[in-house]
């Protein structure tokens, strides 16, 4: 019977010690978000018209928009493409058509 209530006792305090560390973590994570919230408190978040006023336009000469906008990687994807099927298109008219066929497009496939 002594050996129940040593056993019981000493769960309890387990449990009773589980309950003390519970507490202590959740005081130590209200404490950290406390500490936090005062930090962002403190912080000042600029305004959207002082951004504003901090940004500069740049303004860029045509040429280099020129270069910017055809030197950009999707752009080099859709000329390559759309040549491509250009020069499909025309291969295939000159294949369909007859060898003593339209001179200009076997000129213009033999130079592409």
């Amino acid at each position: 019977m002594k050996q129940i209530k040593k056993y019981a006792s000493s769960s309890s305090d387990i449990v009773n010690q589980d309950d003390q560390d519970d507490q202590d973590e959740e005081k130590m994570i209200r404490n950290e978000l406390m500490n936090i919230s005062n930090k962002l408190k403190e912080k000042k978040v600029p305004k959207l018209a002082d951004l504003k006023a901090e940004i500069q336009q740049v303004t860029l000469p045509f040429w280099e928009k020129i270069v910017l906008l055809w030197s950009a990687p999707i752009s080099k994807f859709w000329i390559n493409l759309t040549f491509y099927i250009i020069y499909l298109s025309l291969f295939a008219l000159a294949v369909l058509w007859p060898s003593c066929g339209n001179l200009y497009v076997d000129t213009v496939l033999w130079f592409w």
